[in-house]
């Protein structure tokens, strides 16, 4: 390979020095050699050696197109841009009107600052025919008129085109975006209200248009209300009414956007019937849902399965889209109460029935939705495992066959049992999960055993089989790519560390079994116990951060945050100090609202902790308080 190599740059540098040796003719077999050298050093960006041999061979050959081009790019390219003029001008001399010619001699003008000269030489090109097509011509003429920062003249050259084209709207698009670029919002609003008009079908494409030029937030609010201001929302057209609302949502003025939608849903039920009532607000209820404007959601949740009932006397169908607005309303309430820190349980279990009940008359995928979440409320937010076993058990009876759903449920009765204590129950959901998927052949199957893998290398370690569980955990790490390694990782190294004192790494995992369980004040009382009790163990730092979790859900802040100043005091050496600094200051912003002293602790985290992996975070956070824009 080696001879091989010093073979091939041999020969290369035979044929480069040939054409030396003959500046004057030159025979094809050489000629083709000279300009196969060329063209790699222009590859390569060796702009001087391919100028080098570019020149002599166009002395030799000044009549071939080709080389001619690669010349001229490669002056462009060095900047030497009166002799591309002079190359160019030459061929304009000799050769038949060319597109392309004209095109890169307006390009070299331009860089010459002959700007007179630069508009004669485009405007010849427009008035050459060419291979690509008027409109592909006009569009790469303006694109270079707007590289060369003649925008104006360019928008007006397209202004022009468009008054003696036979298909006029094909150049609004260009025209529009060069009134944004220009920041001629008012005209350029109203070049794509007339594609709008002119066509319904690019809607899509005016809201992507919008969005690319507000993607600068000083303007987003400016230009969005040019563009609504040019509707007349009493005689707007349904594409018109939909632009409004996406701008609304633009804006986050997300009750302006539901009356635009109440609009246009009535319009639907006009011109329609009754059965075309309700799909514009159920589709407007499902994207302010994901973006967070819960309160406007549920309206327009009730709104849409008022007007789905109302249609559904005409078309049965429409009993599907009840049913998915109801649970869309449903699971609404629901992400609201995540947001709320002191959410009664009374509401909570209100929502659990309403979930029971609706699944309760569902045949279909939809019930099985409503049982998960109403389940994951009765067993992380009621802690009552029974009721949560019961919804669990419920969606497993009325499934036929495993699927997502019944693999989530499996999942969620082993939890439970592992927080009753009940180490064979968990085994058992775990051996029917993989009983089910070894009969198929699935892609994410093989997630799914990682996910089981880690599940009973779990139950090994409440088990106190450290030995055992570090094998499975091993299997899990060796596959970086699973969704499972960083979870393998920490209980792994939690494990490792503290095996040289097994006493307090047991207690550990009997404080770890007693939190899965409802009562969190045993779990509390086993985590503060293990620094009392064994005072050098390293497992101690660990033990502290989780009793801090239980103080915050137990609503004792103050506490917390007592626990974790007594750390940075008391356990100078553990490495997890700038995890407990962090989960401080997170906990005065968040939980005890406190902006200010927050601010301050995050300031002084950066400080104390510069190469902290949560120093990003860190500083994003400190940003957000202290108001900064960028």
């Amino acid at each position: 390979m080696i001879v091989k190599r010093h073979f091939i740059i041999i020969l290369f540098l035979t044929l480069s020095g040939s054409l030396h040796a003959q500046p004057g003719a030159m025979d094809d077999r050489i000629f083709s050699q000279q300009y196969t050298i060329a063209r790699v050093y222009e590859e390569s960006r060796d702009f001087t050696n391919a100028l080098r041999i570019y020149e002599a061979l166009h002395k030799a050959r000044p009549n071939v197109p080709d080389l001619s081009e690669s010349l001229f790019r490669v002056l462009y390219y060095l900047k030497r841009y009166g002799e591309a003029d002079t190359l160019v001008t030459e061929r304009i001399a000799k050769e038949k009107p060319n597109f392309d010619l004209y095109l890169n001699l307006a390009r070299v003008r331009s860089k010459l600052n002959k700007k007179s000269d630069a508009l004669e030489a485009f405007d010849k090109a427009l008035k050459t025919p060419s291979v690509y097509g008027n409109f592909s011509a006009v569009n790469m003429v303006e694109q270079t008129m707007v590289e060369m920062g003649y925008q104006e003249d360019a928008l007006a050259m397209l202004i022009q085109q468009r008054k003696s084209a036979e298909d006029p709207g094909q150049f609004t698009d260009q025209i529009a975006s060069l009134y944004f670029k220009l920041s001629k919002f008012d005209d350029g609003a109203k070049e794509y209200l007339s594609m709008l008009k002119e066509n319904e079908q690019s809607l899509s494409l005016v809201e992507q248009r919008i969005a690319f030029f507000t993607a600068d937030t000083t303007v987003r609010r400016m230009v969005i209300r040019t563009v609504t201001s040019h509707i007349d929302i009493e005689a707007a057209t349904p594409a018109e009414l939909r632009l409004m609302g996406w701008c609304d949502g633009e804006l986050k003025n997300y009750r302006e956007a539901l009356q635009i939608y109440l609009k246009l849903d009535n319009l639907g039920v006009q011109s329609s019937s009754k059965s075309a009532g309700g799909y514009e607000l159920y589709n407007f209820a499902e994207r302010v849902r994901r973006e967070g404007a819960y309160d406007v959601a549920l309206l327009a949740y009730t709104e849409a399965i008022k007007r789905f009932h109302e249609g559904a006397g005409n078309d049965p169908q429409r009993r599907g889209f009840v049913a998915m607005a109801e649970l869309g309303s449903l699971e609404t309430k629901e992400s609201y109460f995540s947001t709320v820190p002191d959410i009664p349980k009374d509401s909570i279990k209100q929502l659990v029935t309403s979930y029971q009940t609706f699944a309760a008359g569902q045949p279909n995928e939809l019930a099985f939705d409503a049982l998960l979440h109403a389940g994951d409320l009765a067993f992380h937010k009621l802690r009552n495992f029974s009721l949560a076993q019961s919804l669990y058990e419920n969606l497993l009876s009325r499934t036929q066959s495993y699927s997502e759903r019944t693999r989530e449920a499996e999942f969620a009765l082993e939890e439970i049992a592992l927080a009753q204590s009940d180490v064979n129950s968990a085994l058992s959901r775990l051996g029917n999960i993989s009983e089910a998927i070894s009969k198929r052949k699935h892609l994410d199957d093989e997630e799914t055993k990682k996910r089981i893998l880690f599940e009973r290398a779990r139950i090994d370690f409440y088990n106190a089989a450290f030995d055992t569980a570090l094998v499975k955990l091993d299997t899990i790490i060796a596959d970086p790519n699973s969704d499972y390694a960083n979870d393998a990782i920490a209980l792994r190294s939690i494990i490792q560390e503290n095996k040289s004192n097994s006493a307090a790494l047991k207690l550990f995992v009997t404080a770890e079994l007693t939190s899965l369980g409802s009562d969190q004040n045993a779990a509390l009382a086993a985590y503060k116990s293990i620094p009392v009790i064994y005072p050098t163990a390293s497992i101690n730092d660990e033990s502290i951060l989780r009793a801090v979790e239980i103080l915050v859900q137990l609503k004792k802040p103050i506490e917390a945050i007592a626990m974790l100043d007594s750390m940075q005091i008391t356990m100078t050496k553990s490495s997890l100090l700038d995890r407990a600094a962090f989960r401080e200051a997170e906990i005065t912003e968040q939980v005890i609202k406190n902006k200010a002293k927050a601010l301050r602790m995050y300031e002084d985290f950066l400080e104390r902790y510069p190469k902290s992996s949560f120093t990003t975070e860190t500083r994003k956070r400190a940003r957000t308080l202290r108001g900064d824009t960028f």
